[in-house]
C-alpha cells in the first residue's frame, strides 16, 4: 500500500534554531513571515538562506551577490539589473534577543556566527516585522560533590650534583 510513496527530507527545521548552533533565517515578504533554522555554520548569509530551502534568483548584472527574488517573489522584477530602491530584499542581522541591524556587508560576504539570526524583508529597506528570536536557555550540569579527600603526594629529592672524582 505504501509503494510509490516518496517522502522528501526537509532541508531545515521550520522554526528558529535552538541553543547556539545553526543560523536562524527570517524571510518577510510583507504579507507573510517564515522562520527556519540553517543547521551548522553556513559561511555566508546567502548560503544560510539557500540551506533552509529558499530558492534565490539574482539579477543578471550581479549574479550571486544581490538578491532579486526569494521563492519567485516578486514575480514582477525581471532580474536584469539592480532591484529598485523601493522594491528590494533588505538584509539584516542580529544576535538572538537583540535588535535588527541593517547589514553593511552583502549577503554573499556576510558570515553569520552560529547562534545568530539573519533577516530579509521585501520593500524599501524596512526591518523584518518580527523581532529576532529570544535566546534559548540551556541548563549547565549540576556540580557533583567530592566523596573522597585527595591524598597528599610526597616524593624524595634526588641529588642533582655530579659525583666527586677520585
Amino acid at each position: 500500500a505504501l509503494a510509490g510513496l516518496v517522502v522528501a527530507a526537509a532541508p531545515a527545521s521550520a522554526a528558529a534554531c535552538s541553543g547556539t548552533s545553526g543560523v536562524t533565517v527570517v524571510v518577510d515578504t510583507g504579507s507573510s513571515i517564515s522562520t527556519k533554522c540553517a543547521s551548522g555554520d553556513p559561511s555566508t548569509a546567502i548560503k544560510a538562506l539557500s540551506a533552509v530551502g529558499f530558492d534565490v534568483d539574482y539579477p543578471q548584472q550581479y549574479p550571486g551577490s544581490v538578491i532579486c527574488r526569494i521563492n519567485g517573489y516578486p514575480q514582477s522584477d525581471p532580474c536584469v539589473r539592480m532591484p529598485p530602491g523601493d522594491a528590494y530584499w533588505a538584509f539584516f542581522h542580529a544576535e538572538r534577543g537583540g535588535s535588527w541591524v541593517y547589514s553593511s556587508s552583502g549577503v554573499a560576504s556576510y558570515d553569520p556566527a552560529p547562534g545568530t539570526v539573519v533577516g530579509f524583508r521585501f520593500g524599501s529597506g524596512q526591518k523584518p516585522r518580527v523581532a529576532p528570536p529570544e535566546p534559548t536557555t540551556t541548563s549547565a550540569p549540576a556540580p557533583t560533590a567530592t566523596t573522597s579527600k585527595p591524598k597528599p603526594t610526597t616524593s624524595k629529592l634526588k641529588s642533582t650534583s655530579a659525583p666527586k672524582a677520585t
